[in-house]
């Protein structure tokens, strides 16, 4: 992997964090540090 696509895919991995950390306390008032977030299969499709 290009260095270029590894700096776009580390800041994607970091935003998903946040937003889970961030969805994890708002909704149900759970506070967690994540380290790493791993996704093995993603099910459905997102409508834009």
């Amino acid at each position: 992997m290009n260095g270029t696509m590894q700096k776009l895919t580390y800041g994607i991995e970091d935003e998903a964090v946040d937003v889970v950390s961030w969805k994890l306390r708002e909704e149900l008032g759970v506070n967690v540090k994540l380290g790493r977030l791993v996704i093995t299969e993603v099910v459905g499709r997102c409508s834009s």
